[in-house]
């Protein structure tokens, strides 16, 4: 990673004999959303601490959530989840969507972006670095439904 300034980078890889570079920039502002009475930092990496059970980055801001979960399939191969508030983005809903999504991949070949919903996902936040998450879906010929005690694995963020 090379850091150009305090809100951007250039990421470079080398995979699989593919070389290549992304320019990356924050997508969002580090707002916080307002639980009981005060500003909590949700945003960051979360999992449960298991070999082979994924994680998910969570961001959550004063107006809006999206939970990107790194998940196994039955045959091991990496998988994504997108969970996202239907139609109304809000940081306080709990129960939203599961979404199965393929799209880019730096060294996979091209393909048009698929999304399709697959079940439901549900996020409880006890602390700011604790909580819990249940999933409820069907993706890949795999159902799953698990509820799972969760620790946020990265740093909080400064709430502005």
């Amino acid at each position: 990673m090379t850091f150009i300034s305090d809100t951007e980078v250039i990421y470079s890889y080398s995979l699989l004999g593919i070389v290549g570079s992304d320019k990356m920039v924050p997508l969002s502002p580090n707002t916080c959303p307002t639980a009981s009475g005060a500003k909590k930092s949700y945003h960051g990496t979360w999992g449960k601490q298991q070999i082979g059970l994924g994680g998910a980055t969570a961001s959550v801001f004063d107006t809006s959530q999206s939970h990107i979960h790194y998940l196994f399939d039955g045959m091991g191969k990496p998988r994504f989840l997108l969970a996202s508030p239907n139609p109304v983005q809000s940081a306080t809903v709990t129960t939203m969507p599961f979404l199965q999504f393929n799209a880019y991949c730096a060294t996979c070949p091209e393909v048009p972006v698929q999304i399709s919903e697959v079940g439901t996902f549900t996020r409880n936040f006890a602390t700011e670095s604790t909580g819990s998450w249940t999933f409820d879906y069907l993706a890949w010929a795999q159902t799953v439904n698990r509820s799972d005690q969760i620790v946020k694995i990265s740093d909080p963020i400064q709430c502005q």
